[in-house]
């Protein structure tokens, strides 16, 4: 889902109650995540503009973590670098140009989400996932969620 329009105050009463309602939903856990993608640093900069993310203060049972993966405009960047290493000649040029452009870190970032959602449901924990609008960051680390939770989404099957 997109982020919370909590505004400066951090509150939302119906936030909260739908977050205690999905967590009523799973009585094998007495708490749930909340797995916000963005950098906390972004999703405060978005608070001033009347969005932001929850106030942990107005929820029980609810853990929240923040991943930290980079947003759209740094992922294409970062990718425009790498398309750009496709002229390298060089295998030394090509590893310090990959390292530079930040790419396999924003993938290591995305595993690493996915791997900890999957994780957490495996574990019979339920997980709620957002970022700022819900359509990049948070389709990315659920659909790895779903590749390592079922083995049909490996499949050519799964994939279509």
């Amino acid at each position: 889902c997109s982020q919370p329009l909590s505004g400066f105050n951090a509150r939302c009463p119906e936030d909260e109650q739908m977050l205690y309602y999905i967590l009523c939903t799973n009585s094998n856990s007495k708490f749930m995540y909340v797995v916000d993608t963005r950098p906390r640093i972004n999703a405060m900069a978005n608070r001033a503009a009347g969005k932001g993310y929850e106030n942990e203060n107005f929820y029980d049972n609810i853990k929240f973590r923040f991943f930290g993966i980079e947003n759209i405009h740094v992922m294409r960047a970062s990718l425009a670098k790498l398309m750009e290493l496709q002229r390298t000649t060089s295998m030394s040029a090509f590893t310090a140009g990959l390292e530079s452009s930040g790419w396999l870190k924003h993938i290591r970032s995305i595993l690493e989400t996915g791997w900890f959602i999957a994780k957490a449901i495996s574990s019979g924990i339920s997980v709620v996932v957002h970022c700022s609008d819900g359509w990049d960051r948070t389709a990315q680390v659920c659909s790895i969620a779903a590749l390592l939770l079922d083995p049909f989404y490996r499949t050519i099957q799964g994939f279509q």
